[in-house]
């Protein structure tokens, strides 16, 4: 895997991003390295089970697997898994 130039992860007790890209894979979509790792710092969760973010951006050329972060992340984690923090998805505008 090509390590990005820029990344910015806040640290984590663990993460959802495993389970999510085995529920992906289980379904036929297998993440490229980057993806599972992308997905794995989106879905980190702190000692409390919060998210430890926010929000997240993901900046890659087109046509290079964007959205299959947002395939394998947005059937994930449901508020419930998070204790009161959410996950949402917001998808930028295509032409």
């Amino acid at each position: 895997m090509v390590e990005p130039r820029y990344r910015s992860v806040a640290a984590y007790a663990r993460s959802l991003g495993p389970d999510a890209v085995a529920l992906a894979a289980s379904a036929g979509m297998a993440a490229d390295e980057w993806q599972a790792h992308v997905v794995e710092g989106i879905l980190s969760l702190d000692e409390s089970d919060r998210f430890t973010h926010f929000e997240s951006g993901l900046n890659v050329a087109r046509q290079n697997g964007k959205d299959g972060v947002l395939e394998i992340t947005m059937p994930a984690p449901p508020a419930s898994a998070s204790k009161g923090r959410r996950l949402e998805i917001v998808e930028g505008a295509k032409k």
